[in-house]
C-alpha cells in the first residue's frame, strides 16, 4: 500500500515538473511575403517561421518601417500591415519577431525598392560607329528591364551592379555610322518605374584624318625662309603640329579654311636636298602628303 502511494505521488510530481518547465524556444523568422515594397507604399505582409506565439513586437529595416498592425495568426505566422517611410533607405531590411522567449532574426528578408533615378554617367560621348561601355549610376535599379540611349545606338548588353543596393550599372552600346550628332536622354526601365536623364549623352562625329594635297610654292632653298599654303581637305579645326621633316622648322601656321593652312617655314643650311613629306596633325590624327616639298641648293 505504502508502494503504491509512492509511486502515485512520484506521478503527480513529474507531471508537476513537466507542466512548470518554461517554453523556451527563441523565435525563428523564415520568410515575409511579399518580398518587396516600395518607398511609400503601405501594405500586407506575411510573416512565415516558428515559435510566434504570444508575440509582443515585430520590426522590419529599423526605422525605415512603420508597423500599423499586426496579428499573430498561429505559431508559425504573423499577418502585419506595414507603411513604408517616403524617406526609407533601399535595399534589403531584417524581420525581426520578438516574444516573451526572445528575439529572432530573418537577415535581409524585405527588400524596400523605389523608383530609379540616374544620377550621372561616363564617358558622356562617342562618336559614331564606336562601341562604347558606359557606366551608368543612379539609384534603384531592381529589375532593370531595358535601356536607351536613342534612335541609332544600339545597346548591346547590360549588367547591374552592387552586392545589396543597386546603384551602378555598365551598359555596351554600339553608335550607328548614321547616328544623328548631339545631344541624348538616358532612359532606364525598371519593374518599378522609369527614370530619364536628360541630355547625359552625347554623339559626336567621328573624327577624320586631315587630307594634304599640296603645297604652294612646291620647293625652298637651303638657308631659305617663306611662306607656303598647303591645301587638302578635313582641316576642321587648329593643327597641332605640322612637319616638312629634318631640317625644317615650322615657325608659324594659321587655319584659313578646312581646306588651307599657311605656314611659314625656315630651311637650315644643312638640310637635306630632295623631295619631302608634309604631315599635319589635327585632333590626335594625322594627314601625310608624300613628296610635295622639294629642298634645293643653287649649284
Amino acid at each position: 500500500m505504502r508502494k503504491y502511494f509512492y509511486l502515485v505521488l512520484l506521478s503527480f510530481l513529474l507531471v508537476w515538473m513537466v507542466g512548470c518547465v518554461p517554453d523556451n524556444n527563441i523565435p525563428i523568422v523564415n520568410t515575409i511575403s511579399p518580398l518587396t515594397g516600395q518607398r511609400g507604399q503601405t501594405l500586407d505582409v506575411t510573416i512565415t517561421g516558428a515559435y510566434f506565439s504570444g508575440a509582443t513586437y515585430i520590426n522590419i529595416g529599423s526605422t525605415d518601417v512603420h508597423i500599423n498592425s499586426f496579428e499573430v495568426v498561429s505559431s508559425t505566422e504573423i499577418l502585419a500591415n506595414i507603411t513604408i517611410y517616403g524617406t526609407a533607405q533601399l535595399g534589403p531590411k531584417d524581420v525581426i519577431v520578438t516574444t516573451p522567449n526572445g528575439t529572432g532574426t530573418g537577415v535581409k528578408l524585405f527588400t524596400v525598392s523605389g523608383m530609379p533615378s540616374i544620377t550621372s554617367i561616363s564617358p558622356s560621348s562617342g562618336v559614331q560607329g564606336a562601341l562604347v561601355d558606359v557606366t551608368i549610376l543612379g539609384e534603384g535599379f531592381y529589375g532593370v528591364t531595358g535601356v536607351s540611349f536613342g534612335s541609332g545606338i544600339t545597346i548591346e548588353n547590360f549588367q547591374v551592379f552592387s552586392e545589396y543596393v543597386p546603384t551602378m550599372m555598365i551598359v555596351s552600346i554600339n553608335i550607328s555610322e548614321t547616328a544623328s550628332l548631339g545631344v541624348r536622354n538616358v532612359t532606364i526601365n525598371t519593374t518599378h518605374g522609369i527614370a530619364t536623364g536628360s541630355g547625359l549623352f552625347t554623339v559626336t562625329a567621328a573624327s577624320t584624318a586631315p587630307v594634304v594635297s599640296s603645297v604652294n610654292p612646291a620647293f625652298g632653298m637651303i638657308g631659305q625662309t617663306l611662306s607656303v599654303s598647303i591645301k587638302g581637305s578635313n582641316f576642321n579645326s587648329n593643327p597641332e603640329s605640322i612637319s616638312f621633316g629634318s631640317g625644317i622648322t615650322v615657325n608659324s601656321f594659321t587655319l584659313i579654311s578646312s581646306g588651307e593652312i599657311q605656314a611659314n617655314i625656315s630651311i637650315s643650311s644643312g638640310a637635306t636636298l630632295g623631295d619631302r613629306d608634309v604631315s599635319v596633325t589635327i585632333g590626335g590624327l594625322t594627314g601625310v602628303g608624300e613628296d610635295l616639298f622639294n629642298v634645293y641648293t643653287l649649284i
